[in-house]
């Protein structure tokens, strides 16, 4: 018995060793790699490009709960055009869920026959104290995290800066990888090609100078390599105001229909009414 506990002893401690050189190895490797940089930069004697060195510290993906990462701090690391934009309306999500949500939730009610058949119409909505509203991000992709160092020289002297940051894994990550090897996969970002049209009878790609503001749009608007979703729960009552029974709501934000309720859109509504007999749960959605 007691050479068995040694021995399971002796095993467990060969897993922590090996994690531990594990861990030792990647950070030696990086910190040569980040020193190697450095050296580059220092010996430079002309004040060249700025250079990025990106040190990966793990990887996160949907295993084994589906991720979900702070509105809109984090934004800012994977879609800085639509940060901007929530930044720029300080009361974005009182908006958000005040107006375009419950235009969404009441418009979804309104459309259910059950709805009109039990309560009838109109019905108004209501944000007590005790509704909640969460909204998060969810990534599609897996992401990897680390500081990103930058090295810039200016009048001789090295400058070196670095800001955390977040990176999401898919093809387009690949295509950069492969770009750097000198192996430029043939294609145009979507940036580009949104901004290009292509003769086909002359082989000419004409460039069509577009407004920033315009610009900007195009970047806000259209798929993501992330979901934004929020949840949260309004009491409904009659325009009589007696109380009807309190409305869940699960939805999303549609970005290739921006305009219209900030892109809020429902995918799921469920109504919980009192009655004499007790609760009733309702699946509307």
């Amino acid at each position: 018995m007691i050479g068995q506990t040694a021995n399971f002893q002796s095993r467990s401690l060969n897993w922590k060793t090996v994690l531990f050189l594990i861990a030792s190895s990647s950070s030696v490797t990086m910190a040569i790699y980040l020193g190697v940089e450095i050296y580059k930069a220092s010996s430079d004697p002309d004040d060249a490009k700025p250079r990025n060195v990106f040190l990966p510290l793990w990887f996160s993906f949907d295993w084994p709960y589906q991720r979900r990462y702070a509105f809109p701090t984090y934004l800012k690391y994977i879609d800085m055009p639509y940060f901007l934009e929530v930044e720029s309306s300080p009361s974005f999500e009182d908006t958000l869920q005040e107006k375009s949500i419950q235009y969404q939730v009441l418009d979804g009610l309104f459309r259910l026959a059950v709805v009109r058949d039990l309560f009838g119409i109109p019905l108004s909505l209501k944000s007590q104290e005790n509704d909640t509203f969460n909204i998060w991000i969810e990534p599609k992709y897996p992401t990897v995290h680390g500081p990103q160092v930058r090295f810039e020289k200016q009048d001789g002297k090295l400058q070196i800066s670095w800001q955390w940051t977040i990176k999401l894994l898919h093809w387009s990550a690949i295509d950069t990888f492969l770009t750097g090897m000198g192996k430029k996969l043939d294609r145009m970002e979507n940036s580009d090609a949104l901004a290009k049209t292509h003769e086909r009878g002359s082989g000419r790609v004409h460039e069509v100078v577009l407004p920033m503001d315009r610009k900007l749009r195009l970047d806000v608007c259209g798929d993501k390599d992330y979901k934004v979703v929020f949840q949260g729960t309004f009491h409904v009552s009659h325009l009589s105001e007696k109380p009807c029974g309190l409305v869940g709501y699960t939805g999303v934000i549609d970005f290739n229909h921006l305009g219209i309720c900030q892109g809020a859109r429902i995918v799921k509504l469920d109504m919980v009414v009192e009655g004499e007999e007790g609760e009733t749960l309702y699946i509307l959605t």
